[in-house]
């Protein structure tokens, strides 16, 4: 499926992306394009050569390092700055005929000019102010400069970071403005005026149908290198004959019916192995199209809705949806998933790319958002959840949702398909928010205490695409408890629930993580039970029995969606009763913290254990067992310390067992997992406790030992190794001391 040249491109891929940081990074990124005579001749023109070496006697040290750098395999020469201060230098201007543009003091004096920017060395010499005035064929459609420049530093008027195709002076949309806003005053103006006087004297121009913005005729040298490199990567995947799956398991089937609608689309568009003429027209017809904004009303049917982003509106949202179909890269269809194959690598930096040219060409809109929320799911998948990079990509999920609106929206007693798309989309992103909090302990970037946003209805996929009248006949088949009571098991439905169990941890983390004044216990008493109640509305479908793994015919996707549901709801109850064991007038003696971290980390290695039977659900194995297995072997840890068990219904031995398996799914995953170290340092502290139950099971440890009960620390939080590695006497020269004295 991957010949050569589709090799070298994704080499080339590779290295562009890594050093793009204007993709993912915060420096700054110039790129000047390299002379090729085909796709494969990657030397770079002795002019370009030239043109650095010249450059580099008006440069710093560092840019003339930069500039000297091996340029055996890029399209693109990339000379970083890493300061914010200072303006990044364009790439030079060019003219119709492709030739450099002379600065304005040389062509006015008809004399030769060497192109340097910011100072071209002539105007440098004789101490003048050197500027490039930006013509209408120049090949850069960025924004001008206000600010002057001395004669040292020149006057460039083109930085590419600050690009707007857009005509000078259009604003964009201001986004969702809440009650604090500025326009809330005069909104409250304008209705007094209608009560007092009838109609307003005066009225707020609406915005324009066509929200469209100008598109240059010729790309940027670096938005046109961002285009090719994603199109080029594609080039391989149109000549082989692989669509995404329509069977994606619990999760969401409609982004698949769109990617199989855009992937056609785009195999008519492009032919077989398109020539580098072809893809960049190509890519200024995407650039034209993503210009154009969505049409994403009240009343926008599916259809009207997909036609927009296929055919011949393909944008480039529909292109970086491609990139989120892991079976499209993975090499051949009987490859099991691997997320951390170099092909998931750079599908990630291709979403991110095709984030960035929506970015520079249009407004926002529900398929960015489902981009940006992908784009977090496949960081964490590739570099790990308690990772910068998948931080930095959910925040971005969540100022999005927040600026279109989406927490805010208003329950409507019709469905249609746009309010259930903001719907669902919302619920994944919440939920993953609340899911992040659990693991990294940080504070959560929404909250449940800003949101109007109703519940998605449990609609399947196929009335969900199937417009208006599927629609509504779908929802005259959801019971009075919000449930579909037809045949079929909506995919909506696992996120639904997701979403129900979120709310709880929400408020259960607002009052764990909050540094004000606790509140009284009554509180934490009643988010347990509506903690339980969340769970017992669920429907059939997501009832979990703790034989359904053992039986071989039962569905799949069945068993992960009802198991994925109860391990959520016992964490919320995990949560509740730490809180609640806090508090010195709880009366209970942990037994049922116990039995509740006994049935995390069951329930966990389940997963594990019947591994081939959820292989497409493999790379959430490492998130499962450190968001839910870790925090329960830990109470079981330190009960095992204690030698006493606080519960009845689970003893020594149980407990032993499934540490012992909870030490093999550890070791399981792999040393290039995303939380690989994460795992392992579990795993070894684990073991140690494990070796001290089974070598001293007369020499219990007390709390003067280090070992506590399960509360939660008054300068701690309660998430993962505050439960394992708080005791100096696990450490490794404490814990061989130990042994030595009580063998």
């Amino acid at each position: 499926m991957y010949p050569d040249h589709g090799r070298v491109h994704s080499t080339r891929l590779q290295a562009i992306l890594d050093d793009s940081v204007g993709i993912s990074g915060t420096s700054k990124a110039t790129f000047v394009p390299l002379v090729e005579d085909s796709p494969h001749n990657l030397k770079p023109s002795a002019r370009v050569r030239a043109q650095c070496e010249a450059e580099t006697e008006t440069k710093t040290k560092t840019e003339a390092d930069v500039c000297r750098l091996p340029l055996s395999h890029l399209d693109v020469l990339i000379l970083l700055d890493h300061t914010e201060e200072n303006a990044m230098t364009p790439s030079p201007l060019r003219r119709r005929n492709g030739r450099p543009q002379a600065c304005d003091p040389c062509r006015a004096r008809k004399v030769a000019c060497d192109h340097g920017q910011p100072t071209c060395n002539r105007c440098q010499r004789r101490g003048q102010t050197c500027m490039y005035t930006l013509s209408a064929h120049s090949a850069m459609p960025a924004r001008r400069s206000t600010s002057t420049a001395s004669s040292s530093t020149g006057n460039v008027r083109l930085r590419d970071r600050d690009r707007d195709p857009g005509a000078p002076g259009k604003s964009r949309p201001a986004g969702y403005l809440g009650l604090t806003s500025y326009s809330a005053v005069f909104e409250e103006t304008s209705n007094s005026l209608s009560y007092l006087q009838g109609t307003p004297r005066f009225s707020v121009p609406p915005p324009r149908k066509d929200g469209s913005r100008a598109v240059p005729d010729e790309l940027s040298p670096l938005t046109r290198e961002m285009c090719l490199v994603v199109l080029r990567y594609l080039r391989d995947l149109i000549d082989g004959d692989v669509m995404p799956r329509l069977d994606p398991g619990p999760r969401d089937i409609w982004p698949r019916i769109v990617g199989v609608r855009v992937l056609d689309s785009l195999k008519q568009t492009m032919g077989h192995h398109p020539s580098e003429e072809r893809l960049y027209n190509l890519a200024r017809r995407l650039c034209a199209n993503t210009a154009r904004a969505m049409v994403e009303e009240a009343n926008t049917t599916s259809e009207e809705w997909m036609a927009q982003l296929t055919g011949e509106n393909l944008r480039w949202e529909s292109i970086g949806l491609l990139f989120t179909f892991y079976e499209l890269f993975k090499g051949t269809t009987d490859q099991p998933l691997n997320y951390h194959s170099p092909y998931t690598s750079v599908a990630v930096k291709c979403v991110g790319v095709c984030i960035e040219l929506v970015h520079m060409f249009a407004d926002a809109n529900v398929l960015l958002l489902h981009l940006c929320f992908r784009r977090n799911i496949m960081e964490s998948m590739t570099v790990g959840d308690a990772g910068f990079a998948c931080w930095r990509a959910h925040a971005e999920s969540i100022s999005l949702l927040t600026f279109m609106g989406i927490h805010a929206d208003q329950p409507a007693s019709t469905p249609t398909f746009m309010a259930e798309m903001r719907a669902r989309l919302f619920a994944r992103i919440f939920t993953v928010d609340k899911v992040s909090v659990s693991f990294q302990g940080r504070p959560c970037l929404i909250s449940g205490r800003y949101v109007t946003t109703p519940l998605p209805r449990d609609i399947p996929d196929g009335a969900f695409m199937g417009g208006p009248e599927a629609l509504r006949l779908a929802a005259s088949q959801i019971g009075d408890d919000g449930w579909f009571r037809g045949d079929e098991i909506p995919s909506v439905t696992l996120g639904r629930a997701r979403l129900m169990i979120a709310y709880v941890k929400d408020e259960l983390m607002e009052v764990a993580l909050s540094q004000r004044e606790k509140p009284p216990i009554e509180v934490l008493l009643d988010l347990k039970r509506r903690a339980q109640a969340t769970s017992d509305s669920f429907p059939p479908s997501l009832a979990y029995s703790p034989h359904d793994m053992e039986d071989a015919s039962a569905d799949t996707t069945t068993i992960f969606s009802s198991s994925l549901a109860r391990i959520e709801h016992l964490q919320n109850l995990f949560l509740a009763e730490r809180l609640l064991l806090k508090r010195p007038d709880y009366p209970q003696d942990g037994g049922e913290l116990l039995e509740i971290s006994y049935n995390m980390v069951l329930l966990t290695v389940k997963f594990w254990v019947h591994k081939d039977r959820f292989a497409d659900m493999s790379g959430d194995y490492g998130w499962l067992v450190m968001n839910y297995a870790a925090p329960g072997g830990g109470i079981l840890c330190m009960e095992l310390l204690k030698g006493s068990v606080a519960s009845s219904t689970v003893s020594r031995s149980a407990m032993i067992q499934q540490l012992s398996l909870l030490v093999g799914f550890l070791g399981w995953v792999s040393s290039d997992a995303p939380n690989a170290e994460l795992c392992a340092s579990c795993r070894a502290i684990i073991q140690r406790v494990l070796d001290h139950a089974l070598n001293h099971p007369d020499a219990p440890l007390t709390q003067d030992d280090g070992i506590g009960d399960g509360r939660l620390a008054d300068d701690g939080i309660f998430f993962h190794f505050d439960l394992l590695d708080t005791y100096e006497w696990l450490r490794s020269d404490e814990m061989a001391a130990l042994d030595d004295v009580r063998v």
